[in-house]
């Protein structure tokens, strides 16, 4: 098979900033399949310009839309909804949807605006998005349109990077961690439900119980009290147990509009109560149970950490009592739990379980995701029939039909005339589509 062409789309301002798992996650297809010719291209100074004329004539066997860049659609700046963000990207960018690559999605918090990427999948034409909510019941509120036409496969937000493996040598041995519970997370406006609201308020109901325990704990969810980068595995390293909440939402935002009525309610109201916000702005729509594995969890696992997760679900992989310290969402077992830390022995179990549940779950790895990745464009690069010259024929059919059908005249005549030409246009169209010259 011939080497493949491919560009990748992600939008990030500071590589500083950010968690370890989200650059692994935007660069592994160049690690683990190099052989390949990748163009990364960071749209964050692009975005509000036309797309650079190589990237609009090179042709490309796919194009990998990273979550970073579908996170556009919701995306906020100093809590303000920026929906003009994600309309200049569909704007400058728009030339994607003609081409006739293989296109994949990674989307997360796929609840988030969820109507609006489900529009997006299907005029962009993407082939395949890989969902951290695959196979959750109720995928198909998210995904109502796509799922009738697109491929949706069970895909993670974090995996197992070959570097994990050495983790293990550079962390103290567990008699020696000085923290007793680390924990590190954000203070989400009640948008995302019971789910997200339990995310930070945990943090506050097990510093108050430690206390009565005597167990020195790091936990916060300050903005400046966050971690990055190999600080984030030296607090895990010196850590005997991890405190984890459900990641994920209970609730489903079509178009952004819950968002945006909370935010400005909770910055009128810095007070708010949860319960009062979901009666104004959400009731009886805070139902769902959207979650899974977070990348917290694997990397817990790969620095012999111990994890007290708030009893759910967990993709299916980590179990209660057998991989990780099961926690009520009050609290109110902590006593259980606090017998269950204490208890070396089985501590020990539970993380040597942990780990090498985590290890054995062959989809987790990065490496094997790869291996799907590319094994899928080739698939579908067949099918479609994706070549060179008829990227080039879509591209500039799509290029003149936008050009010729947006003409401004004036006069009854040509103005009707214009009306038949643009009809015309789109008849054209249905039949390339038709016939499947193009997509």
């Amino acid at each position: 098979m011939s080497n493949l062409n491919i560009l990748v789309l992600y939008y990030l301002d500071n590589f500083e900033n950010v968690p370890d798992f989200l650059s692994k996650l935007i660069f592994f297809l160049k690690k683990y399949k190099p052989e390949h010719s990748y163009l990364y291209h960071n749209l964050y100074n692009n975005l509000y310009k036309p797309a650079p004329e190589f990237i609009r004539k090179c042709h490309f066997d796919a194009v990998i839309f990273d979550v970073t860049v579908l996170c556009l659609r919701y995306l906020n700046t100093y809590g303000i909804y920026e929906k003009k963000v994600y309309e200049k990207f569909v704007k400058n960018y728009s030339f994607l949807k003609y081409c006739s690559c293989v296109k994949i999605a990674f989307p997360q918090d796929d609840y988030d605006c969820s109507k609006i990427l489900d529009n997006w999948l299907i005029n962009w034409g993407v082939d395949v998005v890989f969902s951290p909510l695959a196979d959750n019941p109720d995928i198909s509120k998210i995904y109502e349109n796509y799922i009738k036409f697109g491929r949706i496969e069970l895909g993670y937000t974090g995996y197992i990077d070959d570097d994990y493996f050495k983790l293990k040598e550079k962390v103290k041995p567990f008699k020696e961690r000085e923290i007793d519970i680390f924990y590190r997370t954000k203070k989400l406006l009640p948008y995302f439900g019971w789910i997200g609201e339990l995310k930070w308020k945990i943090a506050d109901i097990v510093k108050e119980k430690a206390k009565e325990y005597g167990l020195k704990v790091d936990i916060s969810y300050r903005y400046e009290d966050s971690i990055f980068k190999d600080k984030w595995f030296d607090f895990l390293g010196n850590s005997k147990f991890v405190l984890g909440s459900l990641s994920g939402s209970s609730l489903i935002d079509p178009y952004g509009e819950i968002q945006k009525k909370v935010r400005k309610y909770c910055k009128l109201n810095p007070n708010y109560n949860y319960f009062e916000v979901e009666k104004n702005f959400f009731p009886n729509q805070d139902i769902y149970y959207f979650t899974a594995i977070s990348p917290r969890n694997i990397e817990a696992a790969f620095t012999l950490t111990g994890q007290i997760l708030v009893k759910g679900y967990y993709s299916g992989i980590l179990k209660p009592w057998e991989d990780y310290i099961p926690l009520e969402p009050d609290a109110s077992n902590f006593y259980e739990v606090y017998n269950a830390m204490t208890d070396f022995d089985y501590s020990q179990r539970i993380i040597k379980k942990c780990y090498e549940k985590i290890a054995s779950t062959k989809d987790l790895y990065y490496e094997n995701l790869a291996n799907r990745v590319i094994n899928l464009i080739y698939e579908i690069k067949e099918k479609k029939g994706v070549t060179k010259d008829k990227d080039y024929f879509i591209y500039n059919f799509n290029t003149y039909l936008n050009k010729y059908s947006k003409f401004n005249v004036k006069g009854k005549w040509i103005a009707l005339l214009r009306i038949k030409f643009r009809s015309l246009l789109r008849k054209i169209k249905v039949f390339l589509r038709k016939y499947k010259i193009v997509k």
